[in-house]
This record gives C-alpha cells, sequence and structure tokens, in this order.
C-alpha cells in the first residue's frame, strides 16, 4: 500500500488569503491560496515535482513561453484532472515555493503571469 499513500499529506491544510487571478469555471480545491493537491503520477507525486521554487504547472495546455519560471507539464490523470481541472480542457496554474496556488487561469498570457508572480512575491 506505500507507492498508493503520501503520508506526508494526510491533513487539510487551511486556505491561505490571497489577493490572485482565478477562473472560478476551475475547481474550488485547487483555487489561490490553498495547498496544491497532491495527485500521484506515472512516477511519484506531484508534491515531490512541484519542487521549492515558483513554477508554472501546465495541463491539459502549453504555458506561454517567456516567463522564466520551470513549468511542470505532467500527463494528465483522472485525479490530475479532478483536482485540477473539473470540466475544462486545460489550465496553467502558477504554483509557490511553499506549493500554495498563487494564481490560475485558463489562458494566461505572459503580462498576466507576470503580475500573478509581483503580487505572490510581496505575499511570502
Amino acid at each position: 500500500a506505500r507507492p498508493m499513500v503520501n503520508s506526508g499529506r494526510l491533513s487539510k491544510p487551511c486556505l491561505y488569503p490571497v489577493s490572485a487571478p482565478d477562473d472560478p469555471e476551475l475547481p474550488v480545491t485547487s483555487r489561490p491560496g490553498a495547498v496544491a493537491p497532491d495527485a500521484p503520477l506515472a512516477e511519484g507525486w506531484l508534491s515531490e515535482r512541484l519542487g521549492r521554487d515558483f513554477c508554472l504547472l501546465a495541463l491539459g495546455q502549453t504555458a506561454p513561453e517567456g516567463t522564466g519560471l520551470r513549468i511542470l507539464s505532467p500527463d494528465l490523470s483522472d485525479p490530475l484532472r479532478h483536482r485540477y481541472l473539473g470540466q475544462s480542457m486545460g489550465a496553467i496554474y502558477l504554483i509557490r515555493p511553499d506549493q500554495v496556488v498563487a494564481a490560475r487561469w485558463l489562458h494566461p498570457t505572459v503580462a498576466d503571469i507576470s503580475a500573478a508572480l509581483e503580487i505572490a512575491w510581496e505575499g511570502l
């Protein structure tokens, strides 16, 4: 059972107050201010791949080039779809170094991401 349970994430954390871009079409569990929901990947867990720096989580679409951020584009699985996309076909998430969702969009521009990154830095 060990490969199926991430013992580092057995509790439900609080929601941090953030002022960030949000698309209400995306699931409430992955809204800005929430700790990025973990999900199993083909090899390991999403939380292990997010790292300790700002990154873009690109799900079902390509992230805009030129942000200077590391881009993580895992293969979509049912848990990822459920926790991050809901009924949407794709989304881009800005994840903080503490693995809190800083912002999320259906179709962001580089300017959108840069503005959200600036706001996120102020909140740390």
